[in-house]
């Protein structure tokens, strides 16, 4: 079930709490940057702070250090039923190579306003291109996705970029929190692709 509760605040705390909680368990982030949920009565804002300003994450990895943005824009809509439920409106998990780069090296989108005849809601970017024939694909183009939750992110610095997570349990922290996620805040079931 999606979370759905008697009003935006509460459906909010329950949603950030879940992802702060598995977000502090496993990343290493540096002192003083949390994740928090910024509300103003039905909307959200779920992003990296320091001393309440938004922020970026450094994060040491194999490739030097990266840095994490996070930002989910969250909406509680009220139901027939005179509750709210918690919808994503848009997603951006962000890497860029250096603190306040204008732009990301890699990042993972989606928005749910984008119209049909536009590109795809979910979506990815990357900072290259890839030589095709006699032209070039850049991948700055909304390469399709499907929903990539924060954990999946976290995976991949953890697997790929060598991120040294904070505990060695991070699969079952991962998994469980996945779980979690498509069983107790949407409608979806969760299935365990085994990685």
């Amino acid at each position: 079930m999606p979370i759905i509760e008697t009003n935006p605040k509460r459906a909010f705390a329950e949603f950030e709490a879940h992802i702060e909680e598995v977000v502090r368990s496993v990343l290493p982030l540096p002192a003083g940057i949390k994740l928090s949920l910024s509300t103003r009565k039905d909307f959200g804002v779920l992003e990296f702070v320091r001393g309440g300003i938004a922020t970026a994450a450094r994060i040491e990895s194999n490739v030097g250090p990266v840095w994490l943005s996070i930002n989910q824009e969250l909406e509680a809509v009220r139901e027939r039923t005179r509750r709210y439920r918690v919808r994503t409106r848009r997603y951006a998990y962000r890497l860029r190579e250096a603190e306040g780069a204008r732009r990301a090296f890699l990042r993972w989108e989606y928005d749910s306003s984008t119209p049909d005849e536009g590109c795809c809601r979910h979506h990815m970017h990357a900072q290259s291109a890839l030589a095709l024939g006699g032209g070039t694909l850049s991948l700055e183009s909304h390469l399709p996705t499907g929903w990539v939750l924060i954990e999946h992110v976290m995976r991949f610095l953890f697997h790929d970029l060598h991120v040294e997570p904070r505990t060695e349990t991070w699969p079952q922290i991962l998994r469980a929190s996945e779980t979690k996620f498509y069983e107790q805040f949407t409608s979806k079931r969760y299935k365990h692709s085994g990685t």
